[in-house]
């Protein structure tokens, strides 16, 4: 029986990541057909913003967001437009502990000229990503990732949605 549920499971998170994946590339290519290209530096922390520049100097915007303390990493992993240009950014905040390690799911939203306008963290268990985002015209966020208890060995598909205030 717990197979099935396995089975389940993965078929589920495929058809529900394959989804917003097509989804997401769709609503980007519709957006926006130039891309920009972000260099930095080989070191593991960027201390300042001083670090990082975008291909041509006087394009763009650059944003760092995130704690600066040495047991405590924030990492994106999908980026996502809606209709009116504001920037929807999802990843994790995981944070390393005496024994033990504990993650985040983290969605954070930009204005078009690069200043943070919300954040939202999503704390559960002990362990939560995100995976994927797609947001729709009027900024409704839609966001798919994981949880997982290590104590029940158990894992689930997190399926939230935010309004334009978060």
């Amino acid at each position: 029986m717990k197979l099935n549920k396995t089975i389940k499971y993965i078929s589920l998170i495929f058809i529900v990541i394959n989804s917003l994946f097509i989804l997401n590339s769709v609503i980007l290519y519709n957006i926006n057909n130039t891309t920009n290209t972000i260099l930095y530096n080989n070191e593991f922390d960027i201390k300042n913003e001083n670090n990082i520049r975008t291909s041509d100097n006087d394009s763009g915007w650059i944003s760092i967001w995130g704690d600066t303390q040495k047991l405590i990493r924030e990492y994106g992993e999908e980026i996502s437009m809606d209709g009116m240009g504001n920037i929807y950014v999802i990843g994790s905040k995981i944070i390393f502990e005496e024994d033990s390690i504990n993650s985040s799911l983290c969605l954070l939203k930009y204005n078009s000229s690069g200043s943070l306008i919300w954040e939202r963290i999503w704390i559960d268990l002990e362990f939560s990503a995100g995976v994927n985002i797609v947001v729709n015209n009027t900024g409704t966020s839609y966001l798919v990732g994981y949880t997982e208890d290590s104590e029940s060995d158990d894992t689930d598909i997190c399926v939230l949605s935010y309004d334009p205030n978060g």
